[in-house]
């Protein structure tokens, strides 16, 4: 049988996964800050309350109208259910229905913090650079070493060598990998980290990939770890 603590922590993760209806809202429900955010999140499930979202992805500006003061606090990037309900425990300011909401807004905000902020070549391809690397760029036809993690529009991720905890080492270039892949990552210096946004043509177009259905836009985090001279 579960202690009435376990119970509780249990039945509000859950609860964290099953809050329904929650949306990108426009700014004009929130309290007004400088500069813009870069977005802002509201769920009917809590009317009174809103998440803001800057340039810092790890941050959020969280407003309570019934509480008064909004307050601007910091959630790890690797936040899941548990860690939320932790940070409850630590923070006197946040109760767990207020942690039930940051973590749907969270959860919404890790997909979305995506899709902003990339430069569009003429092939379609999209580019953003998280952290600029100082080393060589790969060579056509060598071999480069990458850490990367692929995603789809909804976030899901379908592979990973950062999960893996093993880098991936393969030719660039020549036309064993994605169009997107060879296009993009011979652009970018050994130790850049990057995403690439790579649309259906320039990925695995229209078959099915199991994972990765027909016709996805792709989205990868790439870590260029090492370029072969």
């Amino acid at each position: 049988m579960m202690s009435k603590k376990t119970s509780y922590a249990v039945l509000a993760a859950a609860a964290l996964l099953a809050v329904s209806r929650p949306s990108f809202a426009q700014c004009d429900k929130c309290p007004t800050l400088e500069p813009t955010p870069d977005y802002c999140f509201t769920s009917a499930d809590w009317p009174e309350q809103c998440a803001q979202f800057g340039a810092k992805s790890d941050q959020v500006y969280y407003s309570n109208k019934a509480k008064g003061k909004p307050v601007t606090i910091t959630i790890p990037a690797s936040s899941d259910a548990k860690a939320l309900l932790a940070l409850s425990n630590a923070n006197k300011k946040l109760k767990v229905a207020d942690v039930l909401f940051l973590g749907e807004a969270f959860k919404k905000w890790a997909v979305e913090k995506n899709k902003i902020g990339y430069t569009k070549l003429p092939s379609g391809l999209e580019y953003k650079v998280l952290t600029k690397g100082t080393g060589p760029k790969p060579i056509a036809g060598k071999n480069v070493t990458v850490h990367y993690r692929g995603s789809l529009e909804d976030g899901k991720v379908f592979d990973s060598s950062f999960d893996r905890g093993e880098p991936a080492t393969f030719p660039i270039g020549v036309g064993r990998l994605i169009k997107g892949w060879d296009e993009g990552i011979p652009m970018f210096e050994e130790g850049t980290r990057l995403m690439l946004r790579i649309p259906p043509e320039l990925g695995y177009g229209s078959r099915d990939m199991g994972s990765i259905p027909p016709n996805s836009t792709l989205y990868f985090e790439i870590e260029i770890i090492k370029a072969e001279q």
